[in-house]
C-alpha cells in the first residue's frame, strides 16, 4: 500500500514546497493556469490511487459502495479545501523565511493557524467517520480512518522532510 501512496506524495510535496501551487483564487487572474492544471492532475491521480486502495482494503458490497462513495466524495471535496489552506499556510511560512521576516509574532501566528488547520482536519475525519459508521459500518469507517491516516502520514513526512525549521530572523526577536 505505501508504494502506491508514495508515488503520489512526492509530486504533491513538490507542489507545496516549490511555492508554485496555486490555490483556487477568487480572482482567476491570480491563478497560473498551468499550475492549476498540474495541481488538479496530481489531486486526481492521488484520488484515483486512494480509490484503488479503498476498493482493495474495504471490499465494499454494491449496497455499501452506494452509501460509501457519496460520503467519501464530500469528504474529499472538504479535504481539498483544507489542502488549499495548507498550501497557503506553507507559502506564507516559506515567504516569511525567504524575506527574513520570521519573528516571534509571525511564528506565533503561523503556528496557531497550523494548529487550527490540524483541528479542522481532525474534525472532518471525525464527522466523516461518524457518518460512515452509521450509514455503512463501524468496521468500514475504521478502515477509512486507517487508509486516510497512512496516506496523510506519508504526505506529511515528505513535506516535513523538506520544510526548513523556523529560525529567528536577524531583524530581531520581537518580544523575548
Amino acid at each position: 500500500m505505501s508504494h502506491r501512496i508514495t508515488r503520489f506524495a512526492g509530486p504533491l510535496a513538490m507542489i507545496l514546497l516549490c511555492g508554485c501551487a496555486s490555490t483556487p483564487a477568487k480572482d482567476p487572474a491570480q491563478q497560473d493556469p498551468a499550475v492549476a492544471a498540474y495541481v488538479a492532475r496530481v489531486r486526481s491521480e492521488l484520488s484515483t490511487g486512494k480509490a484503488h486502495i479503498i476498493n482493495q482494503v474495504m471490499r465494499l458490497t454494491p449496497e455499501e459502495a452506494a452509501k460509501f462513495w457519496p460520503i467519501y466524495a464530500e469528504y474529499e471535496a472538504d479535504l481539498f479545501v483544507l489542502g488549499d489552506r495548507r498550501i497557503a499556510l506553507i507559502k506564507r511560512y516559506l515567504t516569511a523565511i525567504d524575506t527574513g521576516k520570521v519573528d516571534n509574532a509571525t511564528a506565533d501566528a503561523i503556528a496557531k493557524d497550523w494548529l487550527k488547520l490540524q483541528r479542522d482536519e481532525v474534525d472532518l475525519m471525525q464527522s466523516t467517520y461518524t457518518r460512515l459508521a452509521a450509514e455503512v459500518s463501524p468496521i468500514h469507517a475504521a478502515q477509512f480512518l486507517q487508509i486516510e491516516h497512512r496516506t496523510n502520514t506519508v504526505i506529511d513526512l515528505v513535506i516535513a522532510s523538506e520544510m526548513p525549521l523556523a529560525e529567528e530572523s536577524a531583524a530581531g526577536s520581537g518580544g523575548r
